[in-house]
């Protein structure tokens, strides 16, 4: 079923990883995909996967930790499809480094709330605009670190947590503009920002050791999460928190057990 027929859809980050499974979904669903990130290269190549597929799709470059490429590109979307019908705020990056908090340096902790939660914001500040009125709908990515708390990873989690704040003050003040706002909560998923933060280390113990579900996710079951609540189908769903992380964050541990 073609769900997003003659819609538009734009997706920060989407040149791998989730964001790259995302574009590919809604391109299943017949929505015309705008992808976007900083490396046109990998975007085009993106672009070309969807489009050879026999979907639609675009690039625009845009840099989220640069507040004018952010406008600069809303502009562009705006002159060539007017509006778009999603959003979702996708682009963000990992902590480098796992340490405690008075180790970080200031340039990493900046780095990461430029892009993680300032770039998401300004992401939603500036298309705001062109997001269609009535039908519109704006979904964000937070991650299991936003409902935990995790040891040395201070500065992610906090903007982790803010994007999810930030769904709930969105989806109250959005409403009678008719746009949903919701987010969506990743666990570990099996992409290249997980790998890089493992390391490289044979995960599958932990997994089954810490995950009701005992793996990791795929992309593609993010992307599907995504797509359900951006859809015609959750038509009634805002303000929420969907997490989709294999249990992890009903989980707690029990002695003995």
């Amino acid at each position: 079923m073609k769900s997003f027929e003659n819609k538009v859809v734009l997706i920060t980050g989407s040149t791998g990883g989730i964001g790259q499974a995302t574009a590919k979904k809604f391109a299943e669903k017949g929505g015309h995909v705008i992808v976007s990130g900083r490396r046109a290269e990998k975007g085009k190549k993106v672009v070309s996967e969807i489009t050879d597929s026999g979907g639609k799709a675009s690039f625009v470059a845009i840099d989220i930790m640069d507040f004018k490429s952010i406008q600069k590109a809303m502009i562009k979307i705006k002159e060539d499809f007017g509006e778009i019908d999603v959003l979702v705020a996708n682009a963000g990056r990992e902590q480098p480094s796992t340490l405690p908090i008075n180790q970080l340096e200031d340039s990493e902790v900046e780095m990461i709330m430029d892009t993680n939660l300032k770039g998401t914001y300004f992401t939603i500040k500036y298309g705001l605009p062109i997001i269609r009125k009535n039908t519109g709908s704006i979904c964000l990515i937070s991650s299991l670190w936003g409902h935990l708390g995790g040891a040395g990873l201070t500065a992610y989690t906090s903007t982790k947590g803010g994007i999810i704040a930030l769904t709930r003050s969105l989806a109250v003040e959005q409403g009678a503009a008719g746009i949903r706002v919701n987010c969506i909560s990743p666990g570990a998923i099996e992409t290249p920002m997980l790998n890089r933060f493992s390391q490289g280390a044979d995960m599958s113990e932990f997994y089954r050791a810490n995950m009701p579900l005992g793996r990791a996710g795929q992309a593609e079951e993010v992307a599907a999460g995504i797509v359900w609540i951006s859809s015609d189908e959750a038509s009634y769903v805002t303000g929420q928190i969907l997490a989709i992380d294999g249990g992890v964050t009903s989980k707690m541990s029990t002695a003995g057990m």
